[in-house]
């Protein structure tokens, strides 16, 4: 068992988005999971950089960092197209 696994049960394991991504990453091989938690680490670090920096949330390079997020999050990949 992961070292957050009971925690995340306990306060999320009701929800309906716990659920869909239980069911989801369940079926999820090896390679696929670190390439998940990669993907997460990267987006991880777009915030980091944006907010670190001090970036206005409405400038350009804000707007970017933000919709390459916002493509992890919608896609599951961080190449920009």
């Amino acid at each position: 068992m992961h070292e957050y696994d009971q925690e995340v049960r306990e306060r999320w394991g009701d929800s309906d988005a716990y659920k869909q991504s239980s069911a989801r990453t369940s079926k999820y091989s090896k390679e696929e999971m670190d390439a998940a938690k990669a993907d997460q680490e990267a987006a991880t670090e777009l915030f980091a950089h944006a907010f670190g920096n001090g970036l206005a949330i409405d400038s350009d390079q804000a707007k970017r960092q933000f919709s390459l997020i916002a493509r992890r999050l919608l896609t599951g990949s961080m190449t920009v197209q």
